[in-house]
C-alpha cells in the first residue's frame, strides 16, 4: 500500500520484513517504476507505526524536486550471482552460449562469456537472447555496441507489434524482480 500524504509518502511494509528496526529520522532510499524507467529518491523516515499484524507503516519525507542523473533511457540493474537468472545467447552462425549476466535493463544487457569460449564480436552483430527467471523465459533481440575481451554491451532491437509488447512487458518484470533482488542484497 501507497498513500501520499500532505506530510510525506506513506508506505506499508509487509510483516516477514522485520529484519532490521526503522527509526524515525533514519536516511531511507525509495525506488519506484516511472514510465518505462526506474527511479530512486533518498527520503527522511518522518513516522514509523507498527500494527498488531506486524506490517508497519512507514512515511518518508518526499524531495520537492526529483532530479535524473541517468542519462541512459533506462537504469542498470546490477545482477547479483545467486539471482537465478540464466542468459543464453545465440550467434548469427547458431551457436549457443550460457553466459554470465552482469547486468540489464529494458533497454539492454551487458554479458561475459567464459573465458575459453568468447565469439569473437564487432559492434553491429545481431543477437539472440533468451533470458530465464522462476519458471518464465523471455526471447529478445538485439544489436552489439561494444565488446571487449570477454564483456559484450548489447542493446535490445524495439518491439511493437502485440507479441513484442508482451515480451517487452515481460523483460520489465524481470528487470523489476532483479532490481528488488540487488536493493535488498544492499540491505545485508
Amino acid at each position: 500500500m501507497i498513500k501520499i500524504q500532505p506530510q510525506g509518502l506513506e508506505l506499508r511494509m509487509s510483516s516477514d520484513d522485520r529484519s532490521e528496526p526503522v527509526l524515525t529520522q533514519a536516511i531511507c532510499c525509495v525506488s519506484f517504476s516511472n514510465g518505462m524507467s526506474y527511479s530512486a529518491f533518498v527520503g527522511l523516515v518522518l513516522d514509523v507505526r507498527s500494527h498488531k499484524t506486524g506490517e508497519r507503516d512507514v512515511v518518508v519525507a518526499i524531495p520537492p524536486q526529483i532530479l535524473t542523473t541517468n542519462q541512459r533511457h533506462s537504469f542498470r540493474v546490477p545482477v547479483i550471482k545467486d539471482s537465478g537468472l540464466e542468459t543464453v545467447i545465440s550467434t548469427p552462425d547458431k551457436r549457443r552460449f550460457d553466459v554470465t549476466t552482469r547486468d540489464i535493463a529494458e533497454t539492454g544487457i551487458e554479458f561475459e562469456f567464459g573465458t575459453d569460449e568468447c565469439p569473437s564480436l564487432v559492434a553491429g552483430t545481431s543477437l539472440d537472447v533468451e533470458l530465464r527467471l522462476r519458471g518464465e523465459i523471455v526471447q529478445r533481440r538485439g544489436e552489439v555496441r561494444r565488446a571487449i575481451g570477454n564483456v559484450c554491451g548489447l542493446s535490445f532491437n524495439a518491439l511493437s507489434d502485440e507479441d513484442g509488447c508482451r515480451r517487452v512487458a515481460r523483460m520489465n518484470g524481470f528487470v523489476l524482480t532483479l532490481q528488488q533482488m540487488w536493493l535488498k542484497s544492499r540491505m545485508k
